[in-house]
């Protein structure tokens, strides 16, 4: 292979390896996660997207999310808005 097809065969791999990820991220915020209780504070309901709390599996679907929210000692994120999407059906 030519020094020329290997930089366009690497700059595929790329390319679907970003593609990749940015449907993962999209993806991630039409879900939700659970931060748990941590001593005196609530648990927390994140956004799927949220940097906060950065979790690689476990994620709540919305109706999930909505019943965690519900919960008195769980509340939602104040930096994610946690509550976005579920105020209205989607």
């Amino acid at each position: 292979m030519s020094s020329a097809g290997g930089i366009r065969a690497a700059s595929v791999v790329h390319g679907r390896s970003q593609e990749r990820r940015r449907r993962e991220q999209a993806h991630a915020a039409l879900r939700w996660k659970i931060q748990p209780q941590r001593s005196s504070s609530a648990a927390l309901v994140h956004r799927g997207d949220c940097a906060l709390y950065p979790a690689e599996g476990g994620f709540l679907n919305r109706e999930e999310a909505m019943i965690a929210l519900a919960e008195p000692d769980i509340e939602a994120c104040q930096i994610c808005k946690a509550e976005t999407g579920l105020l209205s059906p989607q």
